[in-house]
């Protein structure tokens, strides 16, 4: 009886730590799951395009696609759906969200960010809506 007892006591335990470690690593919590600061996305996008040229969003064209960029848009209501992005991807802080990857399509409504998962072969793209976009940089 008491061998059942500590199985049952250490296979909850492995499921509570198992579901304390199943977060979502693209949301910072930097704040205990408060909104972050504006300037802390700027930083992080600021360091995600850096060596690229910063463009406005009036000149988003044909010629970024192919090449790597990154964007820094309002948080989408409605999350992204599964799968989850590939590591890197996308990194979400409250009201902005940056993306970080290559340009696969560049439209006057949405601009398509790809990227590879590193072991299927596979890719996820993302379609940002333009009136979202509150920067973006492309590689020159």
């Amino acid at each position: 009886m008491l061998k059942r007892c500590r199985c049952i006591s250490l296979l909850l335990l492995w499921a509570f730590l198992a579901g304390v470690g199943c977060k979502d690593k693209n949301v910072d919590r930097s704040q205990g799951g408060g909104t972050p600061d504006p300037a802390a996305a700027k930083a992080y996008f600021d360091a995600v395009s850096k060596g690229m040229q910063t463009i406005p969003v009036d000149r988003i064209s044909g010629t970024m696609v192919g090449k790597r960029c990154a964007i820094m848009a309002a948080t989408p209501q409605g999350r992204v759906p599964p799968p989850p992005p590939p590591p890197g991807m996308m990194r979400i802080m409250g009201p902005t969200t940056v993306y970080h990857g290559t340009c696969a399509e560049a439209g006057a409504d949405a601009v398509t960010v790809e990227v590879a998962y590193p072991t299927s072969g596979k890719s996820k793209r993302i379609a940002v809506p333009v009136p979202d976009i509150q920067m973006i940089a492309v590689e020159n």
